[in-house]
């Protein structure tokens, strides 16, 4: 908080002005409410986004008042200022210019409207660090993922979609395992990483997704803890674009070089303008392998961080690694494997970085829907938390994700 100013009384202190625009319709925390407050405030003028200006002690130099066709609005009795309406937003801008060079105006500037910070209504919301420490709730304010839809394919062991906070939000893709169109979730992985990217949001219920607005595309090309071939991740990738996918999550890998078939696939990808991620893996302290697919040519390979942004003791340190992300004590959906039944679970891992990198991807492509591909992936790697070593290193990648910076303009 900035220090005041002491004014004198009985002296013209200073000018204040908005231009008038239409009724304010700023989210209220949590609710997305486009009322504006009914009770009595100093400077109803400020709900209604009009001009004013702000003039303390004494009276206002009606003569300049009059010439810039100033309209009274009200003001701040307490600290004797004078509120006043300017008829658009050029002549609220010429006449704060104007103000400031009336004798006894101390200053003159334009209004500022401050909303409510946009906050999940989640009751678990408040576990869910990552949120916070990747500035979650100033990312919401600029976009929660609803401006323009964006699909994200989850290429996993699949999707519970009749998962209370995946009710609706969920899309069925393909099952390249089973070989049917019915890409169930008869794991967790899955389940797990679709929550980190679109868990119904502000719904009362559980956890809070990153975007509250994206539409989960599932391919099942997993089977469970047996993994999946290279062949049926290639064709899921491919289906996923061809289904119209914004962005590709794959929070899997294994050791070995980017096979022919996954890099034909991710070109595929690209060229139709789809974000491709991948987590990097989990085996730094088992030969710190390169994995793919985060190695693949144009694939954004994510690592894992924890809560003190320290690189996860588990996280790859490789060159696959683009970015990072929170990894550590997530929490999330969760289905279990025995039971199958809905919950939620602290997990580890860069499967669930992976989703986070995904999830502020679709942010983006909300907010900016003619973006090409490139231009998201700029965004996502030139807004991080430069942590390590500065610029690139195996550990961090660029740095670490910040919501709040990437969806910032």
């Amino acid at each position: 908080m900035r220090p005041g100013r002491a004014v004198a009384r009985g002296v013209l202190a200073a000018v204040m002005l908005l231009a008038p625009t239409h009724a304010l319709a700023g989210p209220g925390a949590g609710a997305g409410t486009s009322a504006a407050p009914a009770a009595p405030v100093p400077c109803p003028v400020i709900f209604a986004l009009a001009g004013r200006a702000l003039l303390t002690g004494g009276e206002p130099p009606r003569a300049a008042v009059a010439q810039l066709h100033l309209t009274p609005a009200g003001g701040v009795p307490a600290l004797g200022v004078h509120a006043y309406v300017a008829p658009s937003a050029a002549a609220a801008k010429v006449a704060v210019l104007a103000l400031r060079s009336v004798p006894g105006v101390r200053w003159a500037e334009l209004d500022r409207v401050r909303k409510p910070e946009r906050a999940a209504n989640d009751p678990l919301a408040r576990w869910q660090w990552p949120l916070v420490k990747l500035g979650a709730q100033r990312a919401w304010d600029k976009d929660i993922g609803a401006t323009n839809p964006v699909v994200v394919a989850v290429l996993d062991t699949g999707v519970d979609p009749t998962h209370p906070d995946l009710v609706g939000r969920v899309r069925a893709g393909f099952d390249w395992i089973d070989m049917d169109d019915d890409p169930r979730d008869t794991h967790f992985h899955g389940t797990s990483v679709s929550g980190v990217i679109a868990a119904d949001t502000n719904n009362r219920l559980g956890v809070a997704g990153m975007s509250w607005g994206a539409t989960i595309l599932s391919e099942r090309v997993l089977d469970g803890d047996v993994g999946g071939d290279d062949c049926g991740i290639a064709a899921g990738i491919l289906h996923a674009t061809q289904a119209g996918a914004d962005v590709i999550n794959m929070s899997l890998g294994g050791p070995g070089d980017c096979t022919t078939v996954l890099q034909l696939a991710v070109d595929q990808a690209h060229n139709n303008g789809v974000v491709v991620v991948a987590s990097a893996g989990n085996d730094y302290k088992h030969g710190n392998p390169l994995n793919a697919p985060a190695d693949c040519f144009g694939v954004v390979g994510v690592g894992a961080t924890d809560r003190d942004d320290r690189v996860a003791p588990f996280s790859e340190r490789n060159s696959s690694v683009d970015i990072s992300a929170p990894g550590v004590h997530v929490l999330t959906t969760y289905r279990d494997p025995k039971t199958g039944r809905s919950g939620y679970a602290y997990l580890d891992g860069t499967s669930l970085s992976a989703p986070y990198v995904s999830g502020v991807a679709a942010l983006i492509r909300s907010r900016h829907p003619t973006w090409s591909e490139p231009q998201v992936e700029s965004r996502l790697l030139s807004t991080v938390r430069d942590l390590g070593p500065k610029g690139r290193d195996d550990g961090y990648g660029a740095g670490r994700l910040d919501a709040a910076r990437a969806l910032a303009s």
